[in-house]
């Protein structure tokens, strides 16, 4: 009947086969026999405008009757074949406004079954970060909806501002509602993540662009929370090789009486493992600063968070103990401001925090520690760096030349 009275044709396959499959639920209730083909649309409409679909395309056909009414879907066939095949005619069976509903129905997952059920399957939304560019776009095909969480830069409170170029687009506010944007719009205090919706009502590809307005917010892919990888054994450098090697060369002109301090430091740092595996950890200090013997580093590495507004942190809570003394340190925590200049990445440590316990063999238990040090003398982690930007996060490497060696870089890992 749909090939006789209106297209004369299989051309127009999404609107004679979306129409039929819907028409044939409204004549079988209840039925599922078709249900991998509403998976198989939301699957492929991300990608695809509405007129490239066919069976698969009947989730149209069930939200236009909910909208509107029974004799729709087939009254849109009488428009003939000029409105049904390309995505620029085919926009004009619906008002720019109709198409928003259409796409804000499957982001409220409303959209029913002709007997009313459930949709079997559901629109996905895919993550949209900004802080890499601390820009972004929702592309794609016309007449396709497209659904995203838009996630900001980590302490990157800004205004949101949103370009349509000619889409429909609506996002959900802290309300529950859904807000449509037609012309740029600056939305001042944004929820993170946000969802958005939106479609191209035209023949015309999807190509919404947002961005963050504050000006105070930089941007670059080492925004974020990360841990760093340690170095391979092979790579690390000993810190304290050159102090060996010094105390060695200068050994016959230390006095008598200081001989056995100087044996006593030789001793604990070839005890320690003072291998360099972290760039952004500094335990040197603490490892000599216990009494002799054997001494191990516990912990997982640091975490290091650069915030988007130039805040700069390291979280390395670690314990270091030898067969005599132990010290936990629950918080271990060094904070600053990074910026960039001239390509460069400057990271400037200024705060040290520490909480944790103490024991020893005379402490008779462990005994609380904590400092709060500003302006500290911080070694690992400061200084000046090239990032290099990588798929499964970033590589900084000393900017000075002459340290631009494996065993210097700091690789670092979403966290």
């Amino acid at each position: 009947m749909q090939n006789d009275a209106y297209v004369q044709s299989m051309n127009q396959l999404w609107w004679v086969e979306g129409s039929a499959e819907w028409a044939a639920h409204k004549v079988v209730t209840g039925t599922t026999e078709r249900d991998h083909k509403i998976e198989q649309f939301f699957n492929r409409q991300k990608e695809c405008s509405l007129t490239q679909h066919s069976y698969d395309a009947q989730p149209f056909f069930f939200w236009g009757e909910q909208m509107f009414d029974t004799s729709w879907g087939i009254s849109l066939g009488m428009g003939g074949r000029q409105y049904l095949k390309r995505p620029s005619r085919a926009a004009q069976i619906l008002p720019p406004e109709r198409w928003l509903d259409w796409a804000i129905a499957q982001a409220a997952e409303i959209i029913t079954m002709p007997d009313g059920r459930p949709l079997p399957h559901q629109a996905a939304v895919e993550p949209l970060d900004l802080s890499d560019s601390c820009g972004a776009s929702i592309q794609g095909p016309p007449l396709s909806v497209q659904l995203r969480e838009l996630r900001f830069p980590l302490d990157g409170e800004s205004p949101i501002k949103i370009e349509p170029h000619g889409a429909q687009v609506a996002y959900l506010n802290s309300s529950g509602e859904w807000i449509r944007i037609t012309s740029n719009t600056e939305i001042n205090s944004p929820t993170s993540p946000m969802y958005l919706v939106a479609i191209m009502p035209s023949g015309n590809n999807l190509d919404v662009k947002l961005s963050l307005t504050n000006s105070n917010i930089a941007c670059g892919c080492h925004v974020g929370r990360w841990k760093e990888v340690a170095t391979a054994d092979s790579d690390a450098e000993d810190s304290f090789k050159g102090a060996l090697e010094a105390m060695d060369q200068f050994k016959g002109m230390i006095p008598p009486d200081q001989l056995e301090n100087l044996n006593k430091a030789k001793q604990m740092i070839e005890s320690a493992d003072t291998k360099d595996r972290f760039r952004f950890r500094d335990a040197t200090k603490q490892l000599f600063e216990m009494d002799g013997g054997r001494v191990s580093y516990i912990g997982s590495g640091p975490t290091v968070t650069f915030a988007a507004d130039g805040k700069f942190q390291i979280d390395d809570p670690h314990t270091i103990q030898n067969d005599k003394t132990k010290v936990t340190y629950r918080v271990f925590t060094h904070t600053g401001k990074w910026e960039f200049e001239d390509e460069v990445l400057k990271i400037d440590i200024k705060n040290i925090n520490f909480l944790g316990t103490v024991e020893g063999p005379n402490s008779d238990g462990p005994k609380e520690i904590s400092s709060t040090n500003k302006n500290s003398s911080y070694v690992g982690g400061g200084g000046d760096w090239i990032v290099s930007c990588e798929d499964s996060g970033f590589t900084l490497i000393p900017a000075d030349e002459k340290k631009r060696r494996p065993g210097k870089n700091a690789v670092l890992r979403p966290h």
